[in-house]
């Protein structure tokens, strides 16, 4: 929408882009939480197959444990740490999923009320308007996942699509008219744009869950020797 407004309105070419950089740096919270989200799980998925493994960690364990019980011991602690670190990459692996549908949901909420901007405002105010929403935007995805724990960064990345997308069909109707402002036609009410919704909030969500409750069954059921 935004492209199509600066040329109806005219945008100096030097305005244009400052605003279209504005609006795509509203992808990189996600982006780099989905990225950090990938470098933990690869560490402690390294990790744990470095304690199963190791010499010092396997002569810690034999130390006065019976002869007897040896296999059957290291048998579970081996179950043990394939099981948690199964666990830990499926909630790891998720988060990075949502993680970038809260890019998307950012980038297209961002779109929007650039659109709603360049109308009322000067492309200088857009601007600080941009980069200020972008601030925002980090601050507050680093507030709410700071967590180190893989399962409490999964919680918060889906809470943030779910805020990001009522944003999204908030903004939607509100910017439903407004490639008819400063037109003869008449403006017609504001209304859903579904296929924006259905594009940019229901087709993600949905498969995100889907994927979501793949994940989770695999982590569940997959037998532990696989």
């Amino acid at each position: 929408m935004q492209s199509q407004l600066i040329q109806i309105l005219g945008i100096k070419r030097c305005y244009r882009i400052p605003l279209k950089i504005c609006t795509i740096f509203s992808l990189v919270p996600g982006c780099y939480w989905a990225l950090k989200s990938i470098l933990s799980a690869y560490t402690t998925h390294t990790a744990c197959i470095h304690r199963a493994y190791s010499p010092a960690y396997t002569a810690m364990e034999i130390e006065d444990r019976p002869i007897m019980n040896l296999g059957r011991k290291n048998s579970a602690q081996h179950t043990y740490n394939s099981v948690s670190a199964r666990i830990h990459l499926w909630e790891a692996w998720t988060a990075v999923i949502w993680f970038l549908i809260c890019s998307v949901l950012s980038y297209g909420l961002t779109d929007g009320l650039l659109s709603r901007w360049i109308i009322r405002y000067s492309p200088h105010a857009v601007l600080i308007r941009l980069i200020s929403l972008n601030m925002m935007n980090a601050y507050l995805t680093g507030w709410v996942v700071s967590s180190n724990d893989a399962f409490k960064r999964l919680i918060f990345s889906i809470f943030m699509a779910c805020i990001l997308a009522c944003a999204y069909v908030v903004q939607n109707y509100v910017t439903s008219d407004i490639l008819f402002l400063g037109t003869k036609e008449i403006l017609p009410n504001r209304h859903f744009n579904l296929f924006d919704i259905g594009v940019f909030v229901v087709l993600p969500i949905g498969a995100a869950s889907f994927i979501t409750m793949l994940l989770a069954l695999w982590a569940l059921w997959v037998p532990d020797h696989v």
